[in-house]
């Protein structure tokens, strides 16, 4: 019985031990994630820079930075200014800040910096490329590690952007002599990020443009376009990263020697810097719908081109059916089955599919203005040729990329219409110069063309 009254004694303190050690062992594990999570708050905090006091006073410093040395933020209205403000905050936040050569880089510095990147992303979403992480800042110019060479600044595809501050500051502080080091490199960082799949509709504006300045640039070769800067010679890249600071810099002359490739930069960019359109370019010019139904009618002369479903589609469908329907009739004289159940499912199945054919095919109306694609109950969906993106055509099927209420759309549509009615579509585009692309089913050759407008 002493035994006993022993063994309960010590399994009452060892519980109370127990209870003790794994309240200690709580709290602690409880105290070291404490501790953790006040380590990586405190690492990831710039106690330096006091843009990371998220709120109103980070926004007062951007706001009051840009309002006193950045020109392009001061022609923005109260909304635009407080969306370009919040931006600049995030593109600052995204980036990783390496100061070169001893220098410290000022929260000012991250500011205007980031500010010539939202400049000239301001009128697209995909404002951050992030394909680029790292900025490095020299005081002055410095050597390439990699050409050798001395350099202003240098885009590096692996996601790297290098900028002078002696340069860049220079930049902005002449507005019209279309020499801006920050919108230039900015520009091949846009350039490079459009191939990286960050954004298909970025992707297919590029694609746009850079087929639409093939002209221009040849002309460029042979000194026709001498208000533009020589460097732009060296590659199609620089030539890009020319018109950009230009664009900005001084949209007129731009517009007046080369009136067809600003508005495709108006396109590309989404703003319309003349008149003083920084953020939906596209919404502007953008045509209402009802305008494009109410005015396709029968006798409409603007009508270009009107597509008819195909009846020999349905010849061959029907033949094809028939054939089986026949064989079946032929096998089954002594079969009962195949008379009263197989025979009648398979006509159910010929008509369901030739109602099928028709509902999801589209009639394709072209005309000066509109492209109209409707179906065999006669819905209609209009899209204007000036807010279209790319025309692509494979095998039977269109896609039509464009924009609509400034937001980007695709329409992907099946047709049963004549190969050479489509060929008649596609002719006409390209000689109004709509951007095309077709495919063929013998090969991936790809023509593309372009539409483009002038201003008013």
């Amino acid at each position: 019985m002493n035994y006993t009254l022993l063994t309960i004694l010590l399994s009452s303190s060892n519980n109370k031990l127990d209870t003790k050690i794994g309240a200690a062992i709580y709290i602690g594990v409880m105290l070291f994630w404490i501790i953790l999570g006040a380590v990586i708050l405190f690492k990831n905090r710039n106690a330096s820079d006091k843009l990371l006091k998220v709120g109103r006073n980070a926004k007062r410093i951007i706001s009051t930075e840009l309002q006193n040395k950045f020109e392009y933020y001061q022609k923005l209205n109260a909304k635009e200014k407080e969306l370009f403000v919040r931006r600049v905050f995030t593109f600052i936040e995204e980036k990783k800040w390496v100061g070169k050569d001893g220098l410290d880089i000022s929260l000012n510095q991250k500011i205007l910096i980031s500010a010539s990147a939202v400049q000239l992303t301001f009128g697209i979403d995909t404002y951050l490329m992030p394909h680029f992480s790292v900025i490095h800042l020299y005081p002055d110019i410095y050597t390439n590690r990699y050409t050798g060479y001395k350099h202003k600044g240098d885009v590096d595809v692996r996601g790297k952007i290098t900028l002078s501050w002696k340069y860049f500051e220079k930049g902005y502080s002449v507005s019209d002599d279309k020499i801006n080091l920050g919108l230039h490199e900015m520009a091949h960082a846009l350039d490079i990020s459009a191939l990286t799949k960050t954004s298909e509709y970025l992707q297919l504006l590029f694609e746009r443009f850079r087929t639409n300045y093939k002209d221009e640039y040849k002309q460029f070769l042979d000194n026709k376009f001498t208000f533009l800067r020589a460097y732009g010679k060296v590659n199609k890249k620089e030539f890009f990263a020319v018109l950009i600071e230009t664009y900005f810099e001084n949209p007129q002359e731009l517009y007046k020697n080369m009136p067809e490739l600003y508005m495709d930069m108006c396109f590309l960019l989404n703003q319309d810097i003349i008149h003083n359109i920084h953020r939906d370019f596209i919404g502007a010019v953008d045509k209402v719908s009802s305008k494009c139904k109410n005015n396709i009618t029968a006798n409409n002369t603007e009508i270009i081109k009107k597509t008819s479903f195909n009846i020999l589609s349905t010849i061959k469908l029907t033949s094809v059916y028939v054939s089986i329907l026949g064989f079946l009739y032929l096998i089954g004289l002594s079969n009962d089955t195949i008379i009263d159940v197989i025979i009648p499912f398979m006509l159910v199945v010929y008509l369901i599919n030739v109602g099928v054919f028709y509902f999801i095919s589209k009639r394709i109306t072209l005309t000066k203005n509109f492209i109209v694609l409707s179906n065999f109950l006669g819905k209609k969906h209009c899209v204007d040729l000036f807010n279209i993106i790319a025309v692509i055509y494979m095998y039977g099927e269109i896609e039509i990329a464009f924009f609509e209420n400034s937001k980007y759309k695709k329409i992907k549509v099946k047709t049963t219409a004549k190969q050479s009615d489509i060929d008649s579509i596609l002719s006409y585009l390209s000689k109004t110069q709509v951007l095309v692309k077709i495919f063929t089913r013998k090969n991936n050759n790809r023509t593309l063309l372009r539409f483009t407008k002038t201003l008013n």
